[in-house]
């Protein structure tokens, strides 16, 4: 299929089919020019555009007189007010838009994406993907070469809760994927519900020493979480954890241990200090308006871990938990890998 570039009517450069006549409605097309505007459209669906609009996936038939690409076509001209003609030509309003659509993804949603609505794995991994090209703050250089390489990155979208809620017990309303590649081909990913900030259970007052460091001096811990950002986690057990991890045999080692001699890790932990986000003025949210006297105390050094949180409470003073479970279930899609790069997004804030 010869390709050409050409500009969009917004200007934009882009690299697409040589369409050589035109197409339409009375059965007069070419199949291979019918194919060219076939993929095309393939791509305008891949992209997220026009979700719940059409009756089917994709177009996979080059038949000339094809009324589904058709269908398409007209609605396209409706949507976006184009004229209603019965062909389209390389240089026609229809054709350039959607020469535009097929080269350009929706905006990503403001809150968390609808992954049950989605076509597939491969459109799952493809937003997950662009949340990490887009929206990650760092350098997104060793995800994405890992991502390349067939290695697994961990990615959460966190949705804000304030630390009180659920009555301080916390909310499992986070979500972390487990993303890989196969043969740089096959997109995998594998989504599972979680927590990516603290509950106030564990907050200190005066009365409780509490969870955290003390950065405004007021002589009370303040609750920290790990901020948006890039990360390294390996998999250790650690004893100060206890059960905290997968469902394992009942051999324990009661001490930290190379995951690579000791499979029965019980815990992913940071390769490198992570410096928190700390609600200074326990107001239950973390924001600009958390006064920081002390910025050495917002090295939180390896402490915010991955582990199993409870049935009924999240079970977190800052780190990334899920239940029992859901926990066996993503500690299954780490395999045998022993350490990863964690990207964190927030997507929805209070």
């Amino acid at each position: 299929m010869r390709q050409i570039q050409i500009r969009t009517a917004e200007g934009k450069k882009v690299i697409v089919p040589e369409l050589n006549g035109s197409i339409g409605y009375k059965g007069q097309n070419q199949e291979t020019e019918v194919r060219k505007v076939q993929w095309l459209l393939r791509e305008v669906y891949a992209k997220g555009h026009f979700k719940g609009h059409f009756g089917a996936d994709l177009i996979v038939n080059g038949n000339g007189n094809d009324g589904y690409t058709m269908m398409m076509i007209h609605r396209i001209q409706e949507m976006y007010k184009l004229p209603q003609t019965s062909t389209i030509g390389p240089a026609s309003s229809t054709f350039l838009k959607i020469v535009e659509l097929a080269s350009s993804n929706p905006p990503l949603p403001s809150g968390k994406p609808d992954f049950g609505r989605m076509v597939d794995d491969n459109e799952r991994f493809r937003i997950c993907l662009r949340y990490i090209k887009e929206k990650a703050k760092g350098d997104v250089t060793g995800p994405l070469r890992d991502l390349d390489n067939g290695k697994k990155v961990i990615m959460s979208l966190r949705r804000e809760n304030n630390t009180r809620d659920n009555a301080g017990r916390g909310i499992y309303d986070d979500l972390t994927m487990v993303m890989w590649k196969e043969k740089n081909v096959i997109n995998n990913i594998r989504i599972f519900e979680s927590n990516t900030e603290p509950s106030s259970r564990y907050e200190g007052s005066r009365t409780k020493r509490g969870e955290g460091n003390d950065v405004d001096g007021d002589g009370i811990n303040d609750l920290g979480r790990v901020p948006d950002g890039i990360y390294q986690y390996s998999k250790v057990f650690h004893r100060e954890t206890g059960r905290f991890g997968p469902i394992q045999n009942d051999k324990r080692i009661l001490e930290e241990n190379d995951p690579i001699k000791n499979p029965d890790y019980n815990i992913l932990r940071s390769t490198k200090n992570i410096y928190a986000e700390r609600d200074s003025n326990h107001d239950g949210r973390f924001d600009k308006n958390d006064p920081i006297k002390f910025r050495d105390r917002l090295n939180a050094f390896y402490t915010f871990y991955f582990h199993r949180g409870g049935s009924n409470s999240t079970g977190s003073a800052g780190c990334q938990t899920m239940k029992q479970a859901v926990f066996d279930r993503f500690c299954t899609a780490l395999a045998n890998q022993n350490t990863f790069y964690y990207v964190l997004v927030t997507v929805e804030f209070l």
